[in-house]
């Protein structure tokens, strides 16, 4: 992502040129700030990471041509101008191009000037969102400056009424009401100038805006009840994304991004290159083996009673612990110590650096039941019981990619996912979501989910040699942490290894996985090896590659050959 290069064009109007020259001073320096910041995130870590520098002087620019700019885009810079967090949906208006008719052919040079501030804006916003991470707890009084400064910001867009005077009692600091909460749940459906341009991208800024100042305006009134008990300790920032409360889905990409999929921009490359457990697990559960009679009988006894009402979650949660543990032979425990959240459910291994965990669950007694997706709660759970610094498990981050199983439970339905912890957090889905309810062919269905629950009691016992046969490390190891694709016979016909020497280079891109390594012919006991790139595709053309190697227009292939679940690695 190269910086910005706004200024005006050489056919720039006398009455524009001189504010060209101005923008373009400003957002240069801001283009300098933006490469630094780059810079300084270059670097893999195993942390969550702070945000750079805030593009306030591209927003001030723009803020001083804004009747040359289009409202929503307008409405984003209001927001960064007034502290407002970052948002997808915001970083969607400042993508868009600003349009260039309607002014006249004499004002094309600012409006095309305009339109490279706003992709230096775009350019900054992005990197932004995808690094910052609130680093402090949040106080009263820090609520109310961002509650004062959401509802200035929003008010000039609503019309007159409810939701107008709630705003307006809560920047007075009116003590909490039932009557504003409600008023604050309800979506915007209309704007104080309904036929104004551009308004469904306004409509999405404000309920936005809206839904924000809603969870703000519950989480002060939960500070204020806390400070009328002085014997209860503050909650920590920590606590206040603990999946047990409930999550706001954007918000938590927001401060400690994860490559889940949600949104589809987070997609992370394929699991199965960084450890092979999660490959293993696809192929015990799609052979054609038949499985153990007494994992049948209980697979049997899982889905007659799965597909049961429970009166609530502690009951199925009680039910699906049994299942598990029954399963599994391992125990499953709901971990009272060691960690800050605590899961409805996890087995752990003994291993050198105290218990880890082998398979985290969450549950929820029905579908849409509950406040959160369990898939989503127990991958937040995931990432939360091994980056906290307290963690029993913090030194094994250091040698290991953390390899889990995660089981999400919805009432009668359950899907596995795997999740690792390389340069950033990953989890994927390793099953469909797996219906224990309503199938006729109840026997064929029986023994598919014995066949799955036994595929998992397997992977979770070699999971439990691996990390008891780690040799833990005080700081982190490039190359234990890399994907395990590392020996390969080269179109030379002689054996290589391979050294990762960088994260992955296309983490920004969906699906997509490039590392930097150097790669040592055997017997070859001088230098440091020849430096590669080592890509991992669905398909990939060699004879296309190899016309361009001819013309030194692509390096010289060395090997293409098929990994685990039809992938590629050249």
């Amino acid at each position: 992502m190269g910086p910005p290069r706004p200024g005006g064009s050489g056919r720039t109007e006398q009455s524009t040129s001189t504010t060209a020259a101005d923008m373009s001073s400003s957002s240069n320096n801001d283009s300098k700030r933006r490469a630094s910041t780059q810079n300084e995130h270059n670097q893999p870590s195993k942390k969550p990471r702070s945000g750079g520098e805030q593009p306030y002087g591209i927003a001030d620019v723009l803020r001083k041509y804004e009747k040359w700019v289009p409202r929503p885009l307008n409405l984003v810079v209001s927001q960064l101008l007034g502290g407002i967090p970052y948002s997808e949906t915001a970083l969607q208006v400042v993508e868009k191009p600003i349009p260039l008719l309607g002014f006249g052919p004499q004002n094309i040079g600012l409006l095309k000037t305009l339109d490279k501030v706003r992709q230096g804006l775009a350019d900054l916003y992005r990197l932004v969102l995808v690094t910052s991470v609130r680093d402090k707890k949040p106080t009263r009084s820090a609520i109310a400056e961002q509650l004062e400064s959401e509802a200035k910001v929003l008010q000039p867009y609503l019309p007159d009424g409810e939701l107008v005077s709630a705003l307006n009692d809560m920047i007075a600091n009116a003590s909490f009401s039932e009557t504003t909460r409600e008023i604050l749940s309800r979506p915007i459906n209309q704007l104080c100038t309904p036929t104004e341009p551009n308004s469904d991208d306004i409509l999405k800024l404000v309920n936005e805006g809206r839904e924000r100042i809603a969870g703000l305006y519950a989480r002060r009134n939960e500070l204020e009840e806390q400070a009328e008990e002085p014997e209860k300790e503050e909650e920590s920032m920590e606590e206040t994304i603990n999946p047990r409360h409930g999550t706001d889905l954007a918000s938590e990409q927001r401060k400690y991004p994860m490559a889940i999929g949600r949104p589809f921009e987070t997609t992370g490359p394929p699991i199965t290159i960084y450890h092979p457990i999660f490959s293993k697990f696809q192929r015990l559960c799609n052979d054609h083996s038949v499985p153990a009679p007494e994992d049948v009988v209980t697979a049997c006894k899982l889905m007659q009673a799965a597909a049961d009402g429970f009166p609530s979650k502690a009951d199925r949660l009680d039910f699906m612990r049994l299942s598990i543990q029954m399963f599994m032979k391992k125990r499953v425990i709901k971990p009272e110590w060691g960690f800050s959240c605590v899961p409805d459910g996890t087995i752990f291994c003994e291993a050198a650096d105290g218990w880890i965990p082998l398979l985290i669950m969450g549950v929820n007694n029905e579908v849409g039941v509950d406040e959160t997706d369990p898939g989503v709660k127990v991958a937040l759970e995931y990432r939360k019981m091994w980056i906290e610094e307290k963690s029993p498990c913090s030194k094994v981050q250091n040698v290991s990619c953390c390899p889990n199983f995660l089981l999400s439970v919805a009432g009668p339905r359950i899907t596995i996912h795997g999740a690792i912890f390389a340069d950033e957090f990953i989890v994927q889905p390793l099953t469909g979501t797996l219906g224990l309810a309503n199938h006729p062919n109840y026997l064929r269905r029986t023994e598919y989910i014995a066949k799955v629950m036994a595929a998992l009691r397997t992977c979770l016992s070699d999971l439990e040699v691996y990390y008891r046969d780690l040799t833990l490390a005080d700081e982190p190891q490039r190359a234990e942490i890399a994907p395990t694709f590392r020996e390969f016979t080269d179109s030379d016909g002689e054996r290589a290894t391979l050294t990762y020497t960088s994260g992955n280079v296309l983490a920004d891109r969906v699906g997509r996985a490039m590392f930097d390594a150097q790669m040592k012919k055997w017997g070859d006991d001088e230098g440091g090896g020849i430096p590669v790139k080592v890509r991992f595709t669905e398909r990939y053309g060699d004879a296309a590659h190899a016309l361009l190697a001819e013309k030194n227009l692509a390096p010289k292939l060395h090997y293409h050959g098929e990994v685990e679940d039809g992938w590629s690695v050249v």
